[in-house]
């Protein structure tokens, strides 16, 4: 997405040697405070969460989808229902946070969501219709979709050199 910003690849350090390092707007990314002093686990749990029900039950997905952009951006005092801000509302406001954080010049962020596609033609037709539904909801959202996976050789001799580029070995290990 930075290309299609055009500004500088913001990625998150990766937690270890073997791991690919991830785009800062990548969605769900880590939040500001969580379960753990780091957010990493928070943030394995979301994207796992997220990407096992849009595999398993598109109908969960769209929920638990709106659920993490509310919780990433919406504080959590008026997310409680003692807030009295309607659901539309909430959703309404995030969109308007997306947008104000794409429209940044010089280091605007498009926060995207990549999709793994099923080769089965019905299911990926299911997806791709909630894709778009969510598109319409969220506009300042690209929703990506991986064409093909290349074999996992492949992708570690290609890209293994950027992730020990960017990899900052803790001090204890220095």
């Amino acid at each position: 997405m930075a290309g299609a910003d055009r500004r500088a690849a913001r990625l998150r350090p990766p937690a270890t040697r073997l791991v690919f390092p991830e785009g800062e707007a990548c969605l769900p990314e880590p939040p500001e405070s969580g379960r753990d002093a780091d957010g990493q686990q928070f943030a394995r749990d979301w994207r796992t969460h997220l990407l096992e029900t849009f595999d398993a039950d598109l109908d969960r997905f769209k929920g638990a989808f709106q659920d993490y952009l509310k919780e990433r951006f919406i504080p959590s005092d008026l997310r409680s229902p003692g807030a009295g801000i309607a659901e539309q509302e909430l959703l309404d406001t995030v969109v308007a946070q997306l947008r104000q954080e794409a429209g940044v010049r010089d280091g605007g962020l498009t926060y995207y969501f990549i999709a793994r596609m099923p080769e089965n033609p019905e299911a990926r037709r299911q997806r791709e219709d909630l894709l778009a539904e969510l598109k319409q909801a969220f506009p300042p959202v690209a929703f990506l979709r991986l064409a093909g996976a290349e074999p996992l050789k492949v992708e570690w001799e290609r890209y293994g050199k950027l992730r020990d580029l960017l990899y900052e070995a803790p001090e204890a290990d220095r």
